[in-house]
């Protein structure tokens, strides 16, 4: 393996652990932490009441709230160890990254919410955009990584 794909993977890596790390630092065990209290249950709240709507089947949040520290834990040690997993060219750890970011980008980056501001708008619209571009990058990886064996299963055969 090159240095440069060492060096690739280091900084695509370093995004997800120092996220992941930085935000496990306000983790409290009772109610998740401020950033549960704060972003993540709203943010949650309002992704089910518009699943709920859209599906046309009650989605009661209530049913659901006790969880949400167990969830932002785990969401929290995919982006971690997804991305030592990563780092160290695992296709597992990009397999995680990329169910990090299909579950956690629509709740969270959910820009197409009425009573957004324009310049809220405008910023959940570059952090969704930007986090289907990691989930592309994550996609070639993976499947640069099948390609590569594949071709080296050949050359060997």
């Amino acid at each position: 393996m090159s240095f440069f794909n060492f060096l690739g993977r280091l900084f695509f890596a370093f995004l997800f652990i120092s996220a992941g790390l930085q935000k496990m630092q306000t983790f409290d065990h009772v109610n998740g932490g401020p950033l549960v209290v704060e972003v993540v249950e709203p943010s949650l709240k309002r992704s089910l009441a518009e699943l709920s709507s859209t599906i046309q089947y009650p989605l009661d949040f209530g049913k659901v709230k006790p969880y949400v520290p167990v969830m932002f834990a785990t969401s929290c040690g995919l982006e971690i160890v997804g991305g030592v997993l990563f780092l160290v060219g695992s296709r597992a750890g990009a397999l995680m990254l990329m169910l990090f970011l299909l579950t956690v980008t629509p709740v969270m980056h959910n820009f197409w919410e009425p009573g957004l501001e324009d310049e809220q708008q405008r910023g959940q619209m570059v952090q969704f955009f930007k986090n289907c571009a990691l989930f592309g990058a994550l996609l070639f990886y993976t499947d640069m990584k099948t390609g590569a064996s594949a071709v080296a299963k050949a050359k060997r055969d």
